[in-house]
């Protein structure tokens, strides 16, 4: 069974596309939080952010620049929150890529809750110490 956003890269209805090309369509978000919150979705299917090749991931990350910066001229946001969500434990509900804009106003109620962890010195360097070592 295909997912659902292989299923829309198919069969999808023109009307419903912001923007589409070989490897990139943007459509409405089905479920939106705020007035014109989209979806930047690459039509080949990759699970997450993380497994994106590079040559699509740099389209991917050009194009929602492209339909940040219209969504804020198009519908006078006052700002914009750019996201993706990998993996479940982050949020992520469907398991094929996809970057959230999410155009946002100062009268929205939409919002993040950001909680704080607190770290001794000798945590963080650790925590440097081991991203570090898995750079490649």
């Amino acid at each position: 069974m295909e997912c659902v956003f292989c299923e829309i890269v198919k069969n999808h209805r023109p009307e419903d596309v912001i923007y589409e090309d070989d490897d990139i369509i943007v459509i409405p978000d089905k479920y939106p939080v705020t007035k014109g919150h989209m979806l930047v979705i690459p039509k080949k299917h990759y699970r997450n952010l993380l497994e994106v090749d590079d040559h699509v991931l740099s389209k991917l990350i050009i194009i929602t620049k492209k339909v940040a910066i219209a969504a804020m001229k198009a519908l006078d946001a006052k700002g914009i929150n750019i996201l993706s969500n990998i993996e479940r434990a982050a949020g992520q509900v469907i398991m094929h890529t996809h970057i959230h804009v999410i155009p946002r106003y100062y009268d929205d109620d939409f919002g993040f809750h950001w909680s704080r962890v607190s770290l001794t010195e000798e945590e963080k360097v650790l925590i440097v110490k081991k991203i570090r070592e898995k750079l490649p």
